[in-house]
Formats: structure tokens, sequence, C-alpha cells
């Protein structure tokens, strides 16, 4: 299983302090991603579009396993791709 809790590249470990590797990991990307959609469901609810309470609640609470498959899937699928344009 990949680490997902902090950024992963070469240069991390001689130019990067432990806290900014993990300002631009998967983890903090998906978490800011999540807090993000929250945020715009309530806003398009308040609006009167078509967003329930439920829902809102819903994608609050997402919990850790279910973000760390979110981030697998992703990696996995942004690795094909990058593989595909070759």
């Amino acid at each position: 299983m990949r680490n997902t809790t902090s950024y992963e590249s070469p240069f991390c470990t001689r130019y990067a302090s432990e806290e900014m590797q993990h300002v631009f990991s998967a983890d903090k990307k998906f978490s800011t991603w999540r807090r993000l959609w929250v945020a715009l469901a309530r806003a398009e609810m308040e609006l009167g579009l078509p967003v329930t309470q439920e829902q809102v609640a819903k994608s609050v609470h997402l919990d850790r396993s279910s973000i760390s498959k979110i981030v697998d899937r992703y990696l996995k699928d942004s690795h094909n791709s990058q593989n595909a344009q070759l």
C-alpha cells in the first residue's frame, strides 16, 4: 500500500520538510476536495437546488477507510492514464 500521508518525490527528502510533504500529500488533497464538495452541496441546498440535508450529512461523515479507497483508486487510475498516453 502506498504512503498517502506525505508527497513522494526524490526531492522531498532533500528539500521539503515533513509538514510540506503532508501539505502536498494525496490525503490532504482528497480531504480538501471533500470539504469543498460538502461546502458546494450546502450552498446548492441553500439556493434551492435539489440537494437534501441527508445527502450533505452523508458526505460529511465519510470514514478514513472510504477516503483511503478513493485515494488508492485515484492513484491507480492516474497511473494507468499516464501509461496510456505514452
